[in-house]
């Protein structure tokens, strides 16, 4: 009887500690897609896909 009740406590104790594990909270990583091309390369991606530049912003 001593031994089942050892298992038993054993066995909750292993599933409470997963629980735990798997329950820490996932890091966010920041990422950026910001990309640095010459003025040549940037004027072929826009003449290739029609893009338009975006206005300058005026202060």
């Amino acid at each position: 009887m001593n031994k089942r009740w050892i298992q038993i406590v054993g066995i909750v104790m292993f599933l409470m500690i997963q629980m735990y594990i798997s329950s820490e909270p996932a890091t966010a990583y920041v990422v950026t897609n910001e990309v640095q091309v010459d003025e040549q390369t940037r004027q072929r991606l826009e003449k290739k896909y029609g893009l338009e530049r975006p206005e300058e912003p005026k202060t």
